[in-house]
């Protein structure tokens, strides 16, 4: 049996002088390790922290804002010591980095467990059973307590009989009449994963192994939260909840859960370390997909030859010291998009007088007063087929080494395509429509390309040892297949175009002078830009043929994001 305990405890204080800032962490571990049998082995591994954070009202941004942007001719502290005049909203510096605005307080509780369980099964030889529990939890708690600071301004002209300045008090706050709020939230989450693995290694003769693995592992997560706001505290002598007034007081909280299961494998065949291959398959389940499309399986081959292994390549390509080839194919899913949108979604009403919401509530009129009642809207339409999105992806490649295998050569094509990708196809259906659509898979985009790496290392005679690589790879994708806009120009159209390609007018020379101008401008039957042209602009191209300029002579170019290709040097050295 072994064991590991500590204990830890940190401290970090804020930049400013008497600063509201500062940050405590308290820890503990716990590691046990133990054999009960020869067979078995166990470890259970225990870690918690508590982050304890302090910070003032205003941000850590807003409050270098206001440094580096104060008037030069203005005070931080009066001489007789009060705070100066805010540069905005009371914004002073020295006075919002400290506590006398109020604090913004969270206490994190973080505990991580892990349980491991090893087996040497001992009636079958190299077959073992590997366990694992992990069980996260986390508890947050963040106390926003804004209270009302008081500033100082001078006119500049008013003294009193001693000719000292006569100041004027400000006061600020959050709060209704500027008078002290409180907002406080809590934060549970867990989440909880296990898997279990069973894996199987033999020889076949003296040159073949063979080694099988299968395996199952599921995760679940569920995070809640809570908040509640209220204002027009009598005093700030009393900083909790139920101090407040019940006037502005609003309260709110939200939930999520997830959850996947997946049951996995892997063969793996080699004769000889020469001909080596390798089967893989996935069956992955998501709670993001309806029951009935929640599943996919994803498989994968990867096959490899070593012909320098070979006889004839041993005494025929002496000056090659290895060379390998090999090439894979797979198939591996995504579901990262929003959960549950084989539903439909509903959202509240907002109420009447909140004029940033869209959906009021049923008013009725209950012997002449009015009532508003609860209203529920349709946030989102269910896409009750939404499935995986599936890439299958193609790699070929060799690697070779030479000069006593000093000298490497790597190289790889590589090709892949998307289908079904994950969208909305807000492009297909026009706002008038009033829908607010899910994710749909329709998309598709190839990606293909090759990189390369060549690598020379050595161990000089004093241990001195070095290595160079040059390194590069090109890649071009493109969108077989998207959602474009009904009525769009074929020239507008994303399809056909990589991804990330944008509008462009396309150039044909500048405009010389006045003359210049009216005749280009007299080309056109209507001219749709927000500026007339004038000499020194740019002429555009009239691509649609249609004499008329506007947006829709933009052009889908093949200008994107990122360059196609990247070259980049690596030294290494040491002793």
């Amino acid at each position: 049996m072994r064991y590991f305990v500590s204990l830890d405890y940190k401290h970090q204080d804020g930049q400013y002088r008497n600063s509201a800032t500062y940050y405590n962490q308290y820890g503990f571990t716990s590691n046990i390790d133990g054999r009960i049998s020869k067979y078995i082995h166990v470890a259970v591994d225990l870690t918690g922290r508590l982050q304890d954070k302090h910070y003032p009202q205003k941000s850590a941004g807003t409050i270098f804002n206001d440094l580096v942007s104060a008037y030069p001719t203005s005070v931080a502290w009066w001489p007789n010591g009060d705070p100066g005049p805010a540069r905005e909203h009371g914004e002073n510096p020295v006075v919002i980095s400290t506590g006398a605005t109020g604090y913004n307080n969270d206490k994190y509780y973080v505990l991580n467990s892990n349980m491991k369980l090893d087996i040497d099964i001992p009636w079958i030889k190299g077959l073992t059973f590997n366990g694992n529990l992990s069980y996260d939890q986390g508890f947050d708690f963040t106390k926003n307590f804004f209270k009302p600071w008081q500033l100082y301004s001078w006119d500049g002209t008013t003294v009193d009989t001693k000719g000292q300045p006569v100041l004027t008090s400000n006061v600020f706050g959050a709060g209704t009449n500027n008078s002290p709020t409180l907002y406080e939230y809590f934060r549970s989450d867990y989440n909880k994963l296990a898997y279990g693995l069973l894996n199987y290694s033999t020889n076949i003769a003296d040159d073949q192994t063979l080694k099988v693995m299968l395996g199952a592992q599921v995760s679940k997560g569920d995070t809640e939260s809570v908040n509640a706001y209220r204002d027009l505290f009598a005093s700030t002598a009393v900083q909790e909840m139920f101090a407040g007034a019940t006037a502005n007081q609003a309260t709110g909280g939200t939930g999520n859960v997830n959850a996947r299961l997946s049951y996995f494998g892997r063969v793996n065949y080699a004769y000889a370390n020469k001909y080596l291959i390798e089967f893989v398959g996935r069956y992955d389940g998501s709670y993001i997909f309806a029951p009935n499309h929640r599943f996919g399986f994803f498989p994968g081959v990867t096959a490899g030859w070593v012909a320098s292994e070979e006889k004839f390549w041993k005494e025929n390509v002496r000056f090659m010291d290895y060379f390998k080839l090999r090439g894979s194919w797979g198939r591996t899913g995504n579901d990262r998009v929003a959960g549950f949108q084989y539903l439909t979604s509903y959202l509240f009403g907002s109420g009447y007088y909140n004029t940033t919401g869209q959906y009021y509530p049923y008013v009725t009129n209950s012997n002449g007063s009015q009532v508003e009642l609860q209203t529920v809207y349709e946030s989102v339409i269910a896409n009750p087929n939404i499935t995986w999105e599936v890439a299958n992806q193609t790699d070929v490649g060799f690697n070779a080494n030479f000069l006593d295998n000093k000298l490497s050569v790597e190289g790889d094509y590589f090709y892949y395509k998307r289908s079904n990708i994950l969208w909305p196809q807000n492009a297909t259906v026009p706002a008038s429509a009033g829908l607010t659509l899910p994710s749909v898979n329709y998309g598709k985009v190839q990606n293909q390309g090759f990189d390369f790496s060549v690598a020379y290392s050595n161990v000089t005679r004093s241990k001195f040892s070095y290595s160079i690589s040059f390194n590069g790879s090109y890649a071009q994708n493109k969108v077989l297949q998207w959602g474009e806009a009904p009525g769009a120009p074929v020239w507008q159209q994303t399809t056909g175009h990589p991804m990330g390609s944008g509008l462009y007018y396309q150039a044909a020379g500048l405009i010389h002078n006045s003359k210049d101008s009216a005749d280009y401008a007299s080309g056109f039957k209507s001219w749709g830009l927000s500026t007339t042209p004038a000499p020194g602009d740019i002429k555009y191209t009239d691509i649609g043929k249609n004499d008329t300029m506007d947006s829709r002579q933009q052009n889908e170019d093949l200008q994107e994001q990122y360059p196609h290709f990247y070259f980049w040097v690596l030294y290494q050295s040491g002793v």
